[in-house]
């Protein structure tokens, strides 16, 4: 569908093509307007517009957000409370680079066997990936009235572009939940140069991860 629009514009017609998908506007379009609550935003040359849209997106307060006045349900934050949590240090996910996220946090207790996770859900609430500092990693142990900052780090982000909502927690040992915060916020994972365009042209809504593989004949 998108190399037969392609084929149409460069034969000299106009197709009028409605997207959220960035790789594939600025594969297919020469000019960009720019939709925000049904007025007119910005009209122009793809790159820029596409580029003023995806930095409005980078800005989401969901990549650096403070925590500590969120509610909880039942116990969680009563002994460790995450009060703040970062993400690539508030400049944007892309698919196929890095991801670092900090996870700031008190203790009100003394705890032991330590971990913290986040996970990236689809539009529809359903957990696409799940990443945990003890897998592999320590568990830590804190005394009460600690304050600190814990790391995690992934060499190269494989969720495809899409939007995503964010859960969070930290937990002891295996299963003992300390702190949880459920779909507290959302960020847009944009392709990068590194993004095939099989991926970076869809527009599935669901998200996912496309994981590299090695393949051989036999």
């Amino acid at each position: 569908c998108l190399g037969k629009m392609g084929e149409v514009s460069k034969a000299g017609r106009t197709v009028l093509f409605v997207s959220h998908n960035m790789a594939a506007t600025r594969a297919l379009c020469t000019t960009a307007i720019w939709m925000d609550q049904g007025a007119v935003k910005e009209i122009g040359r793809v790159a820029p517009v596409a580029d003023h849209y995806l930095a409005r997106l980078h800005a989401n307060p969901s990549l650096d957000t403070a925590l500590g006045e969120r509610p909880r349900a039942q116990h969680f934050g009563s002994k460790l409370k995450l009060t703040h949590v970062r993400l690539n240090q508030g400049r944007g996910l892309w698919h196929g680079q890095p991801l670092e996220v900090e996870f700031h946090f008190e203790c009100a207790s003394a705890v032991e066997e330590v971990a913290f996770g986040i996970g990236f859900c689809n539009r529809e609430g359903v957990r696409i990936l799940s990443l945990d500092t003890d897998l592999p990693g320590p568990r830590w142990k804190f005394p009460a009235g600690h304050k600190g900052r814990a790391k995690l780090t992934i060499p190269t982000l494989m969720l495809e572009p899409d939007l995503y909502t964010l859960d969070l927690g930290s937990r002891s040992g295996d299963g003992h939940g300390l702190d949880y915060l459920s779909q507290f916020g959302q960020v847009m994972v944009t392709p990068s140069d590194q993004t095939p365009a099989m991926i970076a042209m869809q527009e599935s809504g669901r998200g996912g991860v496309r994981q590299p593989t090695e393949s051989a004949l036999g």
